[in-house]
């Protein structure tokens, strides 16, 4: 076999909006979660990513990396960016865009195999550009991401994967996410001309009403 590099995302865990060293852990990790919906939502994602590939082979020095997303576990995948349904990168998060990560002592990512070195923290546009991967080792990646109310009903499931220089890399695990949204009440609005109101209760017809 001839050598070659490859890299996989082989570990996550999410996060509550905060720094990149400080920020809690909602879950642990490889743990997927369910999230209140029923308004925007900021959260972090963190990938472990390892090099897998035969022999002793870097990365290129212009690799780039973007996490996609997808709805209800089937469908197309989705690219996340400022602008992209559902999900998208949160550019008003804690962490510090184009920042290093650290091997955090707490709350963090099991280590892979090798040495760690410092990945990207991103809440820009979505990717990492011109990052190269260390031949053997492993990084971590960290996005910033809102969930954008609007755009989900409740149970609606949300599952990523990363990609390299806009294409396949592998992805040993599938992180996931749960929206969880209350139902309105129609009956207790009605729509006018100036938009929605409080409908008052229906009354019987012979029942007297002091105000």
């Amino acid at each position: 076999m001839s050598d070659k590099f490859e890299v996989d995302a082989d570990a996550w865990r999410f996060y509550e909006d905060g720094t990149e060293s400080g920020s809690s852990a909602i879950d642990s990790q490889d743990t997927n979660i369910t999230r209140d919906v029923n308004s925007d939502s900021q959260v972090h994602i963190r990938y472990r990513v390892q090099e897998v590939g035969a022999g002793a082979i870097a990365g290129a020095t212009t690799d780039d990396y973007i996490i996609e997303y997808r709805l209800n576990g089937g469908g197309s995948w989705v690219g996340i960016t400022t602008t992209s349904n559902r999900v998208q990168v949160d550019t008003g998060s804690a962490l510090t865009d184009d920042g290093a990560t650290t091997d955090r002592a707490t709350e963090g990512i099991s280590a892979g195999a090798g040495s760690f070195f410092a990945g990207v923290q991103e809440e820009g546009d979505g990717e990492i550009t011109d990052f190269q991967h260390q031949a053997d080792n492993h990084t971590e990646h960290v996005w910033a991401l809102l969930l954008v109310s609007a755009d989900f009903t409740d149970a609606d499931t949300i599952d990523f994967r990363m990609r390299i220089n806009g294409g396949a890399m592998d992805n040993s695990v599938v992180p996931r996410i749960t929206a969880s949204k209350s139902a309105s009440d129609p009956s207790q609005e009605w729509a006018g001309t100036e938009g929605k109101g409080t409908q008052e209760p229906v009354r019987e017809k012979n029942e007297i009403v002091n105000y």
